[in-house]
């Protein structure tokens, strides 16, 4: 688990949040269940599932295939 402060913008879309924070040096998002009680500047501890992750190359936006 990492701690976790969504300083950038929580979007509180119904079904799911989308959470977006900055985490060695990187932009992040984060989908979140809508129980979960997160505003900018909380702190909240998150895992991640590497299963669902989707992660892009920064200068080109491609996709980074996962590695099996």
């Amino acid at each position: 688990m990492i701690p976790f402060s969504p300083g950038h913008l929580v979007e509180m879309l119904g079904e799911h949040i989308l959470a977006y924070f900055e985490f060695g040096g990187s932009l992040l998002t984060a989908k979140l269940d809508p129980e979960v009680d997160c505003w900018v500047n909380d702190t909240i501890e998150l895992t991640f599932n590497s299963d669902k992750m989707h992660l892009f190359e920064p200068e080109t936006g491609r996709v980074i295939p996962p590695a099996n």
